[in-house]
């Protein structure tokens, strides 16, 4: 158990290091309307552009928003978050790692969404 503890505890310690390290580079809201596959033939219109952190930098997401529709959320690195479920932020994006709004297939209607995001630079 004092192994266990031990291991939790440096691994926060070096999560508190590296985050004292970053330097803030820019703000992101991304944001834009999606209209889900039952009202358009075209499936692309139920995803929204895949945004990648860039080389050297790690990306914080501060809020996402789902709209006024129940069935809007987001991918993050292929992995479905929904925007009105207890999500915990932020959440850390390291480099490599993508972003993209979605709406659910059996959705009526459209729907709008915004993503705030910090972007620091990594030593």
């Amino acid at each position: 158990m004092r192994k266990f503890l031990a291991v939790i505890f440096i691994v926060f310690v070096c999560n508190i290091a590296r985050s004292q390290n970053l330097q803030f580079s820019q703000v992101h809201l991304f944001s834009g309307t999606l209209v889900s596959q039952y009202d358009t033939p075209t499936p692309a219109n139920s995803l929204g552009p895949l945004h990648t952190v860039p080389a050297g930098k790690v990306w914080k997401i501060e809020s996402a928003y789902g709209g006024a529709i129940n069935h809007l959320g987001f991918y993050l690195n292929g992995i479905f978050c929904k925007v009105n479920a207890p999500l915990i932020f932020p959440i850390w994006l390291d480099e490599g790692d993508t972003v993209q709004a979605y709406i659910m297939p059996y959705a009526i209607g459209v729907g709008d969404y915004y993503i705030s995001i910090i972007e620091f630079t990594a030593p």
